[in-house]
């Protein structure tokens, strides 16, 4: 049977008195909205709407659409929360012909009424305080723990589900709630996107299925209380805490994974590589839960420790640089002689005078007499000889012959430096780029342990995957071969039982006695048909 629409329930609504079956919905009245009609919160699922008798308030969830095996699920959850009493669930009551819309009734969900802010609410008003939101973190953390004590998962957390009542925390809306006993059941529903795994299906139901809304929540959390700008810059509060659905897709190159990796917080970066370890985990069972916190920080930090138990190999000692060209060495303790003539070349000195005022006076002729060229020339030719004359006796000089020896000596040392400089640029060179080698090499090598590492806790999440979906599939298996021996059995009984009744009647013929009611006739016709 369809269920009726929002606006057919708020028509109904209007006269609580007729409408509704339970005695304190009747005598109340709905808390008004728009246009004066009933006041709903709606979601997906079902519409709240606020009932006020007196003092006390109830909260009516009139449902929006079937759903398989309603009232065995909200019995079942009725009654192990009435046995269990948990301090984050409210008071609920399940009646399933409670109202009355278009002459048919209904079921719906007669709750205690929650005064209070919904978790997004009250993260959006307090996040600027560090202090409120670490204690929300960990408020939100012992719920968790609770719940895992006692095998429950509410199968739909996220910040509209959640109220904060006087600082403590509250639980609504439990419709696809799963408590023990519910074994086998499909879910209701997959939940809010934002805050589930991008893999979950109805098929995934039991008391793992918080897990991944656990991290998406806590992890807000504690990066709010860190760096509280964070909100701000990934646009916190549409209908989400920090994390969006687009974000499970790729995230490696997600905004909200890289803003809070930018957080200076070691263990925060820990459950953050947790929980990007979660989003690319394929078996909901294999995400771990919040409450186990203290171990992941624990098995986190070994494997960091491991990694950096790789040889370091430091670079720094072989920093070589070339100095500045410096040739000081080659003058040390050496005083440089002038470039005159020794004083003992006498001889040298008048040749050298002379030829100079030769040189002189041939030019004044020339330049008074204008005298040919060619006698110039002739006049002029005992320059050069005197010239090589004096130049031959300087250089036989042993003085000039040493001072030679010593400038060649100094060009080959010269040369010899450049040659080493040269050679110890090309060392530096090559030092260098032995240096960014080994760097880069023990860089990949500890990317390499790390991918094999994860590589190998994926391998085995595979198998164990596999392995799991084996021995469902021989669970599955086994119950087949049960049902289909419990069907044989019932077809041998029943042929058996036939046989049994036939042999029996055979025995006990009739033509030989007198029945009420039976005459001559029908005894001889019943006798012959055995």
């Amino acid at each position: 049977m369809p269920k009726p629409t929002l606006q057919e329930y708020q028509e109904a609504m209007q006269r609580p008195d007729l409408c509704f079956i339970d005695g304190d919905l009747k005598k109340g009245k709905p808390v008004p909205g728009v246009f004066g009609l009933p006041k709903v919160i709606s979601g997906g699922f079902a519409g709240v709407f606020q009932i006020k008798k007196g003092n006390k308030s109830y909260a009516a969830r009139c449902f929006l659409r079937d759903v398989r095996d309603i009232e065995k699920r909200y019995k079942a959850i009725h009654d192990f929360l009435k046995r269990r009493r948990m301090p984050y669930f409210v008071k609920f009551e399940y009646i399933d012909q409670g109202i009355l819309v278009k002459g048919k009734k209904h079921p719906i969900l007669k709750m205690e009424w929650v005064n209070g802010q919904t978790l997004g609410e009250y993260v959006e008003k307090n996040r600027r305080s560090s202090q409120a939101m670490e204690d929300a973190a960990q408020n939100f953390k012992e719920l968790v723990n609770e719940l895992k004590k006692r095998g429950v998962a509410h199968c739909d957390l996220h910040d509209q589900n959640i109220m904060v009542v006087d600082g403590e925390l509250r639980i609504i809306d439990y419709d696809a709630m799963f408590v023990p006993g519910l074994e086998g059941f499909p879910s209701s529903e997959v939940g809010h996107t934002n805050y589930q795994h991008p893999e979950r299906r109805l098929e995934d139901f039991g008391p793992h299925i918080d897990n991944f809304s656990e991290w998406v929540i806590y992890i807000s959390l504690i990066a709010l209380a860190r760096k509280p700008e964070v909100w701000e810059e990934l646009n916190g509060g549409d209908q989400c805490l920090l994390f969006r659905r687009t974000d499970y897709t790729d995230p490696d190159h997600s905004k909200a994974f890289r803003a809070i990796e930018d957080i200076p917080d070691d263990n925060l970066k820990l459950l953050l590589d947790t929980f990007k370890d979660a989003v690319y985990t394929y078996n909901l069972q294999d995400i771990p839960s919040i409450v186990d916190e203290g171990k992941i920080v624990r098995r986190r930090r070994q494997l960091v420790n491991e990694v950096a138990k790789i040889p370091q190999i430091s670079m720094d000692g072989l920093e070589v640089t070339m100095p500045r060209r410096d040739r000081s060495w080659i003058w040390a303790n050496k005083e440089v002689e002038r470039m005159s003539l020794p004083k003992n070349m006498r001889l040298e000195r008048l040749a050298l005078a002379f030829t100079l005022l030769y040189t002189l006076v041939a030019g004044g002729v020339y330049a008074v007499y204008h005298v040919p060229l060619l006698e110039l020339a002739r006049y002029a030719s005992g320059i050069p000889v005197m010239a090589l004359l004096i130049t031959a006796s300087y250089l036989g000089r042993d003085v000039v012959r040493k001072r030679g020896q010593k400038a060649s000596r100094i060009r080959q040392l010269e040369s010899e430096v450049r040659s080493r400089q040269e050679r110890i640029r090309r060392e530096v060179e090559r030092v260098n780029q032995i240096k960014e080698d080994v760097s880069q090499r023990i860089r990949e090598l500890k990317e390499r342990i790390v991918a094999l590492k994860n590589q190998e806790e994926l391998e085995l999440k595979k198998r164990e995957s596999t392995h799991w979906s084996r021995l469902q599939q021989i669970t599955e298996a086994k119950k087949e071969f049960k049902v289909q021996e419990r069907n044989e059995r019932y077809a041998l009984l029943k042929e058996k039982q036939r046989a049994h009744i036939a042999a029996q009647l055979s025995a006990h013929r009739i033509n030989g006695s007198r029945t009420p009611g039976l005459g001559l006739v029908k005894s001889f016709m019943l006798s012959r048909m055995g």
